[in-house]
């Protein structure tokens, strides 16, 4: 099973990037629509994926077949979501100017919804799951509900490339063109490498692999969020780094890598605990996951309230004093032998947001949290596995990338 848990860690990963990617950019600049829709592009994104990594692994048909039908969900609306951003990135308004135009666009992901998911009588026969040495594989009935789907991506990324084709050609900034012709290419080699792979590999040649669309469909993400960030009419660098010269966009800044990092863990918190160290506790280790992204949502939520910081600051106070302690005793079937580390990363954000309140009551709940686990794990022999040492590499990654953006700050 050492292969197919590999690939659902490298989906695994393409959820952390994809969530970030979708954070990030609506941080930038949260009033935008383009943005607003590009973080419901990445959380299509991040369901196709999940769900892929939680079926190729699965122990059984049963538990594969719910978790394709679960990224379904995802790789059911990700088109829709697609060609949505494309016109309103390319300031198409009047193809949506109508509630009804709205329908037609999401249209095709409501059938795929209602076909491919969880919906009973429609789908019984749609999936043909078959299990490989690399894992659980799909060979795609080639029905019509198959044709369907495949009309449905390639007619929308088809339209979304042409879309984005004339607005290059109708643009005189230098920079919309550079941004047009980065999203084009990479659009055109996710429709041809997501074809090869989806529709001619397992149906064609005799060895069969786990299907690569989450991983194909990064590739026009990732495109999106550089050439915005980069050449994008919003000039969101020149924002970053005006914003940087005012302590609350700072604030704001350290709140956002707060909140990734919670995402980023939640994800972290499965690939360790589930497919690494083969805890098969699922529904405990997805609820645990779930608790973190609220939390991560909570903390965006806060920031972005009409409040003093001074008022905000207890409120952060109280919630990092509860937080640290969840975080900990969660392992302390292990001692919390490895989790005790992200401390640290709490102690880093508590300086950035430069609060005498916060400091204190993370070092306060830091303190008593390690007192708490010598109290219930006095004594424990431990064998560290791999993952301890993945957990390892991922809290010091994440602490080295928080503290990388505070000494930017601070410099």
């Amino acid at each position: 099973m050492v292969v197919p848990y590999a690939f659902s860690i490298a989906f695994s990963l393409i959820c952390i990037v994809s969530l970030y990617l979708g954070v990030y950019t609506l941080y930038m600049n949260p009033k935008s629509a383009a943005n607003r829709i590009f973080l419901a592009l990445t959380i299509a994104l991040f369901i196709w994926s999940f769900g892929f990594a939680m079926a190729i692994s699965a122990e059984d048909m049963s538990t594969c077949l719910f978790w394709r039908r679960f990224a379904a969900i995802g790789w059911g609306t990700f088109f829709a979501a697609l060609l949505h951003f494309v016109i309103t990135l390319t300031g198409r308004h009047r193809l949506l100017d109508r509630w009804w135009k709205y329908v037609l666009l999401y249209l095709p992901a409501a059938v795929c919804l209602s076909v491919f998911t969880y919906i009973p009588g429609l789908n019984t026969q749609q999936f043909r799951l078959e299990q490989t040495p690399l894992g659980w594989v799909n060979v795609s009935i080639k029905n019509h509900w198959d044709w369907f789907f495949i009309a449905y991506y390639a007619g929308y990324t088809a339209f979304g490339i042409y879309l984005i084709w004339k607005w290059r050609k109708s643009e005189s900034s230098r920079n919309v063109r550079k941004q047009a012709s980065i999203i084009i290419r990479a659009f055109l080699a996710a429709l041809v490498l997501g074809g090869f792979t989806e529709s001619v590999v397992n149906n064609v040649f005799s060895v069969r692999i786990p299907q690569m669309a989450p991983i194909i469909m990064l590739i026009p993400v990732m495109a999106v969020s550089y050439a915005m960030q980069k050449y994008g009419f919003l000039d969101t660098r020149r924002y970053v780094t005006d914003s940087l010269l005012f302590s609350e966009q700072i604030r704001k800044r350290v709140v956002n890598y707060l909140a990734s990092f919670l995402l980023a863990s939640s994800v972290l918190n499965v690939v360790i605990m589930y497919f690494i160290d083969g805890n098969m506790n699922l529904a405990q280790i997805l609820f645990f996951s779930g608790f973190l992204i609220v939390a991560g949502v909570i903390f965006e939520l806060i920031e972005r309230i009409g409040k003093s910081n001074r008022y905000k600051d207890f409120i952060y106070a109280g919630l990092f004093f509860i937080l640290i302690p969840i975080l900990t005793l969660n392992y302390i079937k292990y001692a919390s032998v490895t989790v005790w580390a992200h401390t640290f990363i709490f102690l880093i954000i508590s300086i950035g947001m430069v609060s005498r309140v916060i400091q204190v009551s993370v070092a306060a709940s830091i303190i008593l949290t390690h007192m708490a686990v010598f109290y219930l794990k006095p004594e424990l022999t431990l064998k560290l596995d791999a993952s301890d040492h993945v957990g390892r590499i991922a809290l010091s990654s994440l602490a080295i990338w928080i503290a990388l953006f505070i000494m930017n700050v601070n410099s």
